[in-house]
């Protein structure tokens, strides 16, 4: 954590902000993402074309997109009712 405090630090001198806001920039930044996938209805159980109708892209800048395919997605899916299944037996 210390270095992203010092990261905060240099962004906040460079343009003249408070580093709390910039602190703050960050954070609302990511919770942006974090709530985006999180509204997804992932749980249910989608068609493919129910699937590729949502955004299941996003693109970070300097890190690259992140997505998850149809394909993944049920594979996921059967992963954790496997895992569920083992837990009750």
């Amino acid at each position: 954590m210390l270095k992203l405090n010092k990261v905060y630090e240099k962004v906040a001198l460079e343009l003249g902000l408070n580093e709390s806001d910039v602190k703050e920039a960050y954070n609302l930044y990511w919770e942006y993402f974090r709530k985006s996938i999180e509204s997804l209805p992932l749980k249910e159980n989608l068609n493919e074309e129910d699937f590729n109708s949502l955004k299941t892209s996003f693109n970070v800048p300097s890190l690259g997109k992140f997505y998850c395919t149809y394909d993944r997605y049920l594979r996921m899916k059967n992963k954790l009712k496997k895992s569920r299944n083992a837990e009750n037996n």
